[in-house]
């Protein structure tokens, strides 16, 4: 069924009053009622003719008469009205009539009832029309309710909380029927910079459009609706076959990658689908999405735009890294991170020019943990805030014990998070770290990587320069993995660039192409070191090359401080 087809269903009108007035179609009932009416007068007028004594028979029927008015009123509405006010008329004139040829009084009394039953009939219309008008009006009122309840306000398609009621009707009917469907979890790559380059408005333009063409291309028995932000879901009824369900997406897919016009903009989009299938992948609805949110965070790892389905192995890596996001949480206190230092040389005179900090953690649980698991969980979880803090105390004060008082020309290069960075706290943390420690801001490098650019350029930049005011040198670390442009490169206080390892991988595809960074560095006034140097003719294309300073396994392996002490830095 389509969306308005089950909101419809679902949507039924409770108040069973209203059912009455579907008697006001059925006009047919009028007539014989008059015609019944009008034969009974006659035959009372030629009694009180005849016999002038039948008070009875006449207050019997006056009775039945009020009666019959109250329900005509009550279940034909405007046409009972009608009805009761012709029937009462029709008492009116017959009672004047025998006051008038037989000239008795008695009769006269007879008169005041009509008048007071069309009155009260009056009154009684309307108060029903008023109550059917609140009736009609709490009934649309429940209904539009209902509705914000379950469609989303601004594309207008199902929300959560109907997509999970609809999950859960259908996990219930399957169980019945032994069938299966498939739920699929969409989000859009990088909506987040069609808002932070546009303005939110144009971005609710933006989604509204493409539900829009999405929409056009769901399937009727399906059911297509938004979870929230960029985020949405859609539930296949058909049987679940898995080529038929990638054909389905991926035409989905291709509607994304056309143009969306916006006024004079046209702008595109992919997204990253997650694919759980029940019963294979979860009997519950919460089952069902948790397994489609990690395939479909499966796809954004994997470099976005593609479809995934859930697999054990997705659950098996999600229940490791809430393991180690548990023992992560306890490792400071427990003394279970340590820092080691990787020596920088000059590549002229392969002089020392310092050390970069590295964290490591030897979980006592779970053995040693790769900083590649760690640092991106850390910062999922904000951990990386007092992990960063105790990471940048520790590496200062275990260097100023390694060189001493002796060499205020070797510096320190330290890692931080971006969202290290971007507390309000952080500038202040750095300065109560320099005067505890005692070291020379000069001798303090932090490194930032090009994850700083996503945010806000202009706050990270206000937050380097009164970082740099100190004295502290700025490092841009693993240059050409991500956003970086010269653009950049020009307004933030950059001090040192170091080219990422991959690039010192594969010198030999782009030798030009290193080199030409190395160059235009230089030109501003920027120092530049080269990661991950590992033979000798990496080693030598860089010296030819004029690069600065080289970092890797050749010429020194990250040794804890102790060792380092006991080696005095000797090559």
């Amino acid at each position: 069924m389509n969306n308005k087809t089950y909101y419809k269903k679902n949507c039924k009108m409770s108040n069973i009053f209203l059912r009455l007035y579907s008697l006001n179609n059925k006009k047919g009932f009028v007539w014989p009622i008059i015609a019944a009416y009008i034969i009974m007068y006659i035959v009372t007028m030629i009694m009180q003719f005849r016999f002038n004594k039948v008070v009875m028979i006449s207050g019997v029927v006056a009775q039945l008469q009020v009666i019959t008015s109250v329900f005509l009123v009550i279940f034909l509405d405007n046409v009972g009205y009608k009805t009761a006010v012709i029937i009462n008329s029709f008492q009116e004139i017959e009672v004047l009539i025998v006051v008038v040829l037989l000239k008795t009084h008695e009769a006269l009394p007879g008169t005041i009832q009509p008048i007071c039953t069309i009155i009260t009939m009056y009154f009684l219309i309307n108060t029903i029309r008023y109550l059917k008008d609140k009736i009609n009006e709490t009934a649309f009122q429940k209904e539009q309710l209902n509705y914000l309840a379950h469609y989303d306000s601004l594309v207008n398609i199902p929300n959560r909380t109907m997509v999970i009621d609809h999950i859960n009707e259908l996990i219930n009917k399957s169980k019945k029927e032994q069938l299966g469907f498939a739920l699929v979890f969409v989000d859009l790559d990088d909506f987040k910079k069609i808002n932070d380059l546009l303005g939110h408005g144009t971005g609710d333009e933006f989604l509204i459009a493409v539900v829009s063409k999405i929409c056009k291309i769901i399937k009727p028995d399906d059911m297509f609706g938004r979870i929230g932000g960029d985020e949405f879901a859609l539930i296949i009824h058909q049987e679940v076959d898995k080529d038929k369900i990638i054909n389905y997406l991926t035409s989905i897919m291709e509607v994304l990658n056309n143009n969306i016009e916006l006024g004079d903009l046209k702008l595109k989009t992919t997204a990253s689908f997650g694919v759980s299938i029940y019963p294979y992948d979860g009997n519950t609805c919460e089952d069902l999405i948790k397994c489609a949110d990690m395939a479909m965070y499966k796809v954004k790892s994997s470099g976005k735009n593609g479809i995934k389905f859930f697999n054990k192995d997705m659950k098996d890596a999600v229940l490791q890294k809430i393991e180690i996001e548990n023992n992560l949480r306890a490792a400071i206190d427990g003394d279970e991170l340590y820092v080691v230092f990787q020596p920088q040389y000059n590549i002229i005179e392969k002089k020392l020019r310092g050390f970069e900090a590295l964290v490591r953690w030897q979980c006592v649980k779970l053995g040693f943990i790769s900083t590649e698991s760690m640092i991106p969980i850390a910062e999922e979880t904000g951990l990386i805030v007092s992990i960063g803090e105790w990471i940048l105390r520790r590496a200062c004060r275990e260097f100023k014990q390694i060189i001493g008082d002796s060499d205020d020309e070797l510096i320190l290069s330290v890692n931080v998070s971006t969202v290290q960075l971007m507390k309000s706290s952080f500038v202040d943390m750095i300065k109560d770290v320099l005067y505890e420690t005692g070291l020379n801001p000069n001798q303090l490098e932090l490194e930032i990587t090009e994850s700083v650019f996503i945010s806000s350029v202009e706050n990270a930049t206000k937050i380097l320069k009164t970082i740099s005011n100190l004295g502290v040198r700025i490092a841009l670390d693993d240059f050409g993995t991500g956003y970086s442009s010269l653009s950049y490169l020009q307004k933030l206080p950059i001090n040192t660039l170091k080219i990422d390892k991959s690039f010192i991988d594969n010198i030999n595809d782009r030798k030009q192409f290193v080199g030409d960074i190395i160059s235009i560095m230089h030109q501003m006034d920027i120092i530049v070191i080269a990661e991950g140097v590992e033979d000798e003719s990496q080693f030598e294309y860089l010296r030819r090359h004029d690069c600065d300073c080289i970092q890797g396994f050749l010429l020194g392996r990250p040794q804890r401080m102790k060792e380092l002490m006991e080696s005095k830095f000797i090559i």
